[in-house]
């Protein structure tokens, strides 16, 4: 798995993923965290710079690969999936172990909410997650960000009510 975190237009990559790194320690303070779960294919750092114009601080992973594994997949936990806020998904059937990587994000807990803009094939569609189209427009994606995050807050603050 390859992480990028990008800066000023340019994505940083983290190649290493083993220990878990957790690209949020030193930066993006106080802005909502998305991790965006995008192949090279689909062009993620233009993704990412649209997300970051509307002040979202971001981190890219372009999912699986045959020499890097998906620690969630693999070890049942992924340090940048703790320390987000959302979670894009748009690896869809372009990646090998792409339904895996979501059924193991959708099923640990507690998690950020997940945004997903393709179903693949073997993968029902579920309740929790938010879908969006393959090919959303800016504003949706942007509106469907903002709306998780929102209703994340919302259930934070009647988990922590007495």
């Amino acid at each position: 798995m390859v992480l990028n975190k990008l800066r000023r237009g340019r994505p940083d990559r983290v190649r290493s993923l083993d220990p878990p790194t957790i690209p949020w320690a030193n930066s993006d303070h106080g802005k909502p965290r998305v991790l965006l779960e995008c192949p090279p294919e689909k062009s993620p750092s233009i993704i990412a710079e649209i997300l970051e114009r509307e002040g979202f601080g971001v981190v890219v992973c372009e999912g699986p690969t045959e020499n890097a594994r998906c620690p969630l997949t693999e070890g049942g936990y992924c340090g940048t999936v703790q320390g987000v806020d959302v979670v894009v998904n748009l690896l869809g059937e372009h990646r090998a172990g792409q339904p895996d990587v979501l059924t193991a994000l959708a099923d640990s807990g507690p998690r950020p909410p997940i945004v997903v803009g393709e179903l693949a094939s073997g993968v029902e569609p579920r309740a929790d997650i938010r879908w969006i189209s393959p090919n959303v427009r800016r504003s949706e994606l942007i509106s469907v960000v903002r709306d998780a995050l929102t209703d994340e807050l919302r259930s934070r603050g009647r988990r922590s009510r007495p």
